[in-house]
């Protein structure tokens, strides 16, 4: 802790020292706490508190829109991922609702063209405008030019709570930085099903008290940019096996079990002042046996019991209108009417604008919606948007962008790939003995700063148990394999997943006893379809060796896989096959870390 008192050039030890004065004593070590640890109050940002100034813009604002306009507020509309074709963005800045729409969202392109089109899109509107991504890894995962951050549950496996405020604040800055004022996560699924195949790695894992610690400190480091945040998927997709981008799920399982599990994590931030929750579109009889009716339509799942019995007073906003669980089974602007009904506030990506505005018009201009329930929407819509600062918008720089937006990325990912690493089983001592003994090297070579890693020089490790590593799904060299090969004189054979013949002949090189195998599955599949694409040769290889003792299997890649060759008796996992985690394998290998994280699923512990 001693380093806690010199920061900023300032020994406050030593200040604190001299002050007899209780009070400035105090006063200087809150200045230190503060500057350390990340206040657990700094994300409770209400955005719908209301002093003079805020209500005076919100009414003012509501009392110049006509119910046309008002309907507009409430829609979050799609940007198609060709808008910088130059035919389409001009479509869709001169759409006839452009100027009223509640907001826009991203899914693609480049950064500069994102600001670009946010720029004209803010400086035309009526009224400012929600920028929203759906970005669960980072503005990197809709932006080709930006690194992207881990998944949910690559960064479940850590047990420190400030990795995932600090992935929160960054994501912050990198929505900031283009003019992204609404972000659409975390997810707070459960994902208890292996066979989910739509949240899988974007759910934190399947302990509900982790899945909420996590997501409550990533909505923390959100606030601190003043970026709203919309936790996902209420009441729970995480034990699916339909994709409701594909059709509409249904959730099995009793109102006990659906209490005490899938709700938990919303209870849980909705009480931490939660400021928005996006509704699914899942199917649950046990709530409303309206056929085909999804949470995101159904009254008695939004307004009964996401208001009523969980008491949320945030925005309420549908999942995509435009998804294929939703369009199946309704056409035109129903779906839109249906979710307005329901209670919801933001009617998310509506497939059919015209028909969507016509038929809520109707509804109230025929007495069945009445006009203070219209306006209370959009008057907590403006109140929001008064609290984001849009209120006064200034336009968005492009100079330099893409470097700010990249910068800190790296060292957040492989502080995260560090810490995720996950060290599930190690039963030959042959390997912690080939560990220690590059431990030992580093420490007897380290007088430049470098690490064996660094000095390629395989004369260091004649004593060390030898090693053969195999990497399957690696089609080329790269970092890995490289500094296994020069730093640590340890043969590599690389085989892909298209070579059928390589995989075969690999059943016979397994056979040798005089070594130690480094097993390596990279690039397979996130999602579990046809077993996560893993080829039936590799599926028959990975059974039958599952129990040899010289073997370190090595997953980079979604953690479910293992569960299939539960006799393993070394095992290791990296969440991702990417550098990050090749470098923190390599870390571990040479004994600087211990690789900490702990499986996010597997073990049932509710």
């Amino acid at each position: 802790m001693a380093h806690l008192f010199s920061y900023w050039g300032y020994n406050f030890k030593e200040i604190i020292k001299v002050h007899n004065n209780y009070a400035v004593r105090l006063f200087l070590l809150l200045i230190v706490l503060a500057t350390f640890f990340p206040s657990h109050a700094k994300g409770q940002i209400s955005f719908f508190d209301a002093d003079s100034s805020a209500h005076t813009w919100v009414d003012s604002t509501l009392q110049s829109l006509n119910d046309t306009q008002k309907i507009a507020q409430l829609m979050i509309v799609r940007i198609p991922a060709n808008y910088q074709d130059s035919n389409i963005s001009e479509k869709i800045i001169h759409d006839r609702y452009a100027e009223y729409y509640g907001g826009f969202c991203f899914f693609a392109g480049t950064t500069v063209n994102e600001i670009k089109l946010t720029n004209v899109l803010q400086k035309n509107a009526k009224i400012p405008l929600f920028i929203s991504m759906d970005a669960e890894m980072g503005v990197g995962k809709r932006l080709k030019d930006i690194i992207s951050l881990p998944y949910s549950m690559t960064m479940g496996a850590i047990s420190d709570s400030t990795v995932f405020y600090s992935v929160g604040q960054l994501i912050g800055k990198q929505c900031q930085r283009i003019g992204v004022n609404f972000f659409f996560g975390p997810v707070v699924d459960i994902n208890n099903n292996p066979l989910n195949p739509v949240i899988g790695m974007r759910s934190f894992g399947e302990n509900k008290y982790k899945v909420s610690n996590d997501a409550d400190w990533l909505m923390k480091g959100l606030a601190s940019e003043n970026i709203l945040s919309c936790i996902k998927h209420f009441p729970g997709h995480g034990d699916v096996t339909v994709d409701s981008h594909l059709d509409l799920p249904i959730l099995q399982k009793s109102l006990n079990q659906i209490d005490s599990l899938e709700l938990y994590p919303f209870k849980f931030l909705i009480n931490k002042e939660a400021p928005a929750v996006m509704v699914a579109h899942l199917y649950l009889p046990q709530f409303d046996t309206t056929p085909h009716t999804p949470a995101s339509l159904s009254y008695n799942i939004i307004s009964k019991l996401l208001v009523d019995s969980l008491h949320f007073k945030g925005l309420i906003v549908t999942d995509g209108l435009d998804m294929k669980g939703i369009t199946n089974y309704f056409s035109g602007g129903l779906s839109s009417l249906q979710s307005f009904l329901a209670g919801a506030d933001i009617l998310l990506l509506p497939p059919e604008i015209d028909s969507s505005i016509q038929l809520i018009l109707s509804a109230i201009q025929e007495g069945k919606i009445s006009q203070q329930v219209l306006d209370d929407k959009v008057r907590k819509i403006l109140l929001v948007k008064y609290h984001l600062g849009l209120n006064h918008w200034y336009p968005i720089q492009e100079d330099s962008v893409v470097d700010q937006l990249n910068n800190q990325v790296d060292t957040l990912n492989q502080e995260i790939a560090d810490k995720a690493l996950t060290l599930v089983s190690l039963q030959n001592t042959l390997f912690n003995k080939a560990r220690n003994k590059y431990k030992e090297l580093n420490a007897q070579n380290n007088v430049d700063g470098d690490t064996i890693l660094e000095k390629s020089d395989s004369m260091l490790i004649d004593s060390v148990p030898p090693i053969v590593f195999v990497g399957i799904g690696l089609d080329t060299v790269d970092y890995l394999t490289q500094t296994l090969h020069d730093a640590l004189a340890i043969p590599v054979t690389l085989i892909s997943w298209q070579d059928s013949l390589a995989q075969e002949n690999l059943f016979q090189q397994l056979h040798k006893k005089d070594q130690l195998v480094i097993l390596g599955i990279f690039n397979y599949s996130i999602k579990p379809l046809n077993h996560f694409k893993v080829s039936p040769i590799v599926d028959s290889l990975l059974n039958y060796y599952q129990g040899d003792d010289n073997i370190l299997f090595s997953f980079f890649g979604n953690p479910y896989l293992t569960a299939y060759y539960a006799q393993i008796r070394n095992l290791i996992v990296g969440y991702e096959s990417t550098p990050y985690f090749e470098k923190a394998f390599l870390a571990w290998l040479t004994g600087q870390i211990d690789a900490p994280g702990q499986l996010p699923v597997l073990h049932n512990e509710q």
